[in-house]
């Protein structure tokens, strides 16, 4: 019996160890298997997005082609009132349309020079202006508190080669010798004869010392 239960032992062993490979093998396969699923999704995706980027430079060049610009720019929006009835319209640049600056970097008594540029000067809506004017301002001191200036009427200035310079008034009695301002801007307005003046929405900043 001892005998018996030692040859069985003997040749489970045996069974064990002739099929352990096997066993190995396949476990090896399976993982090939998932790898290369793997594998293929992240080609599949690979070209998924080397197609969107193809579809998105051919759309661009295509545009470009036909009109002589890219899409790929601000837009205009429709101006609503509560009921829905459009009564205007107004753009929404991006970075790199326009840009503004405190030029010189320094302002005395009343006035500060501002100097708009259009980057995108031969480009809609921009080719169709021929005056500019600063909308919705902001004065904050170097601590962020918000100083309030004067409300004036919209100033115009012709547009001289994608150049606009404006003068804005500050309020002197409230601001401090060798100081340090930053002015916002999120708006400006933009003319041409018999046009209504269009709205340019966009988020810009300049930074001047007051003397």
């Amino acid at each position: 019996m001892i005998h018996e239960i030692k040859n069985q032992k003997y040749y489970c062993d045996t069974f064990l160890e002739v099929h352990a490979p096997e066993e190995l093998s396949r476990k090896v396969m399976n993982m090939k298997k998932q790898n290369n699923k793997k594998l293929s999704i992240v080609k599949k995706l690979a070209v998924t997005a080397a197609s969107l980027a193809a579809l998105f430079l051919g759309s661009n060049a295509i545009t470009y082609a036909a009109t002589g610009e890219a899409w790929v720019k601000g837009f205009f929006k429709d101006v609503q009132r509560l009921d829905g009835a459009v009564i205007g319209t107004e753009y929404v640049t991006i970075p790199g349309e326009i840009e503004i600056s405190a030029a010189p970097s320094t302002a005395s008594d009343d006035a500060l020079p501002i100097q708009i540029r259009l980057i995108k000067k031969d480009t809609v809506p921009f080719k169709y202006l021929e005056n500019m004017a600063l909308g919705d301002v902001t004065l904050n001191d170097k601590n962020g508190d918000k100083i309030d200036l004067t409300a004036t009427e919209l100033s115009y200035n012709l547009i001289s080669d994608g150049t606009i310079t404006l003068t804005l008034s500050l309020p002197a009695e409230k601001l401090q010798t060798d100081q340090a301002y930053t002015l916002s801007i999120t708006s400006l307005y933009g003319a041409s004869k018999g046009d209504a003046p269009l709205k340019i929405l966009g988020n810009w900043s300049c930074e001047f010392t007051y003397q």
